[in-house]
């Protein structure tokens, strides 16, 4: 490891940011997608009245006749009559008849959880037990708030990030792969699907010393940090990735004749 230039301690900051910016994303991505695929388990022809296929090309909203069908099914409470007769009669002229042609909506309630709602041409029954009031709007819950936490999973996926990526790039987030940086164990040998869960799980350590096992790799003669020191590794320049035929020809080139040395801990 004698010879590898150690990573600036902004540099690592930025490429943290990057990967935390992705993460945030891919995050974002799963919120909306597990909610999505529930409302399509529930009721499988939403997919096909998004695009008005099949028989559903004849009706001008047919997005709304499914979402209706499906609250209907789910909470026939806040259901009219009229409309769980045509859902239960399978009535799609019916049906197409008593939605409005406004399209459905999705809104979450002060505690966070996610309902989903349609217009209807008739007004609720006056006698349903929890859908009085509510005028001509059918609502249901699909997602409770008590499920996001269990579906965010921040420090799970956080820490599926930061195994998975490092072992597929050769040490490299995407972030590090973008400012040309990555993690080497201070042995020398390749880093391993367990040296990667091992850092990744440090990241926790840091985190619990209010971020300054970040901060560290400022002043640290290495420029390792608590998680670091967990693992074994450093971080160090890297050549630019994917590496050239060339370059993989010639074997591993990080290391310069100038380059600020990496000692390792007796």
């Amino acid at each position: 490891m004698v010879g590898l230039r150690l990573g600036s301690f902004w540099k690592r900051a930025v490429a943290l940011w990057i990967d935390a910016a992705i993460v945030l994303m891919l995050m974002g991505m799963c919120v909306v997608a597990y909610p999505v695929s529930l409302i399509v388990i529930a009721n499988p022809r939403i997919v096909p009245a998004l695009f008005r296929a099949g028989d559903l090309a004849t009706y001008s909203n047919p997005l709304a006749m499914e979402v209706a069908r499906l609250i209907a099914q789910r909470d026939p409470g806040v259901t009219p009559e009229a409309v769980r007769v045509a859902v239960r009669d399978g009535d799609d002229d019916a049906l197409a008849s008593l939605v409005t042609e406004e399209l459905p909506d999705i809104d979450f309630d002060e505690g966070g959880g996610m309902w989903l709602k349609v217009h209807t041409t008739v007004a609720a029954d006056p006698d349903a037990t929890h859908g009085a009031g509510r005028g001509p709007t059918m609502r249901t819950l699909i997602l409770p708030v008590e499920h996001w936490p269990r579906l965010l999973g921040f420090a799970a996926f956080f820490l599926a990030y930061c195994t998975l990526w490092p072992r597929l790039l050769g040490g490299r987030t995407p972030g590090k792969a973008l400012l040309g940086l990555r993690v080497a164990r201070l042995d020398g040998q390749p880093l391993t699907l367990w040296d990667a869960f091992t850092r990744a799980g440090g990241y926790g350590a840091s985190i619990s010393m209010l971020a300054l096992g970040f901060v560290e790799a400022a002043w640290d003669p290495n420029r390792q940090t608590v998680h670091d020191r967990i693992a074994g590794t450093v971080v160090v320049i890297a050549k630019p990735w994917p590496p050239s035929k060339v370059a993989a020809a010639d074997g591993d080139t990080d290391a310069r004749p100038d380059a600020k040395a990496v000692r390792e801990d007796p």
